[in-house]
């Protein structure tokens, strides 16, 4: 199931999480986390916000939310969403049976009490609907603590990453970025950094603490990953020397000068889709942004091939690889 049938809603302004077509129909405002729906849909006229932000609880007679390939961002959407229901408001949930629709229907029927009222089946997803009622909603994930042994501390022991539910590596973290991690003790310090792609901000805050001097500029696609590294910059205490913003690869780099280390591990997935496309114009952005004399460190699967991209600017190496993954260093 790709398309909402707008006539199962009810012709009312509505906060849509993931989907700004209700809102096309009937007004209101779209939540899209996604920095290329945000602009798109900004484009087109859309009140789009990446987060609910100052919005009033309680202020909307319906809200609708599109299920995500992560389950954890989807589950913290449904928790937003029931916050912003107007009492006897209408949450109605959309998605494929392959992104897990019916579990997750499930889970939060048994968490409000309610059976969900299912309004279509077809096209192998589903569109289901519950009532705001008085008593408690969906419970909240809290934030996953990740120890992360190299960003280093006293006595080498673990520093903390706080991850929300539904930002990438929110588990822990992954092999690539862990391989990638590992690289950072062979190069010379930089004074600019950029990390592409950044997450909750493993490699840019790695970088920030082991070079107590240089300046970190994070980037990513996902509002919610660019407000996880800024949180986490202030967690570790290195906010000072750290900036992060909401890009899309369509956009030019928010960077004032050429930085001298860039550090990415790009996207390879849209949604349940495989996309290398934005991670390719990501890949090419921050090649871009290098200074010379400086250097670019990705993390990929071994099978995708950016050494292409990456030779055009300058001496391509692998530097390192698993079975899974490949170390790839630019220098310009």
């Amino acid at each position: 199931m790709t398309a909402l049938d707008l006539t199962l809603l009810d012709a009312v302004p509505t906060l849509s999480f993931n989907d700004p077509a209700p809102v096309v129909a009937w007004g209101g405002v779209a939540i899209l986390p996604w920095r290329g729906d945000y602009l798109a849909a900004r484009s087109a006229g859309i009140d789009a916000r990446g987060e609910v932000g100052d919005l009033a609880l309680g202020s909307f007679a319906q809200v609708v939310v599109r299920v995500e390939r992560d389950r954890g961002a989807t589950w913290a959407a449904l928790v937003w969403a029931w916050q912003m229901l107007a009492p006897a408001g209408r949450l109605v949930v959309v998605g494929g049976n392959h992104l897990g629709i019916r579990g997750t229907l499930r889970r939060l029927g048994q968490e409000l009490g309610q059976t969900a009222e299912v309004l279509d089946c077809r096209g192998h997803g589903r569109v289901a609907a519950f009532r705001r009622s008085d008593g408690p909603g969906p419970q909240a994930v809290p934030d996953r603590e990740v120890a992360v042994p190299e960003l280093g501390g006293a006595g080498d022991e673990a520093r903390f990453l706080r991850i929300p539910c539904g930002v990438f590596a929110d588990t822990g973290i992954d092999p690539g970025t862990a391989l990638l991690l590992a690289q950072l003790a062979d190069l010379p310090a930089p004074q600019r950094v950029l990390d592409c792609c950044c997450g909750a901000g493993y490699l840019g805050l790695a970088a920030a603490l082991r070079w107590p001097t240089a300046q970190v500029m994070m980037v990513d696609a996902d509002h919610r990953a660019v407000m996880a590294a800024w949180e986490n910059a202030e967690l570790l205490g290195v906010a000072a020397r750290c900036d992060a913003a909401w890009w899309d690869s369509s956009e030019p780099l928010p960077l004032l000068k050429p930085v001298d280390l860039a550090l990415i591990n790009p996207p390879a997935h849209r949604q349940e889709h495989v996309d290398v496309g934005p991670g390719r114009r990501a890949v090419s952005a921050a090649a871009e942004a290098l200074g010379r004399g400086g250097d670019l460190l990705l993390v990929a699967n071994r099978r995708l091939p950016y050494e292409d991209l990456l030779a055009a600017h300058g001496r391509v190496d692998r530097v390192a690889s698993t079975t899974g993954f490949k170390i790839v260093r630019l220098h310009v």
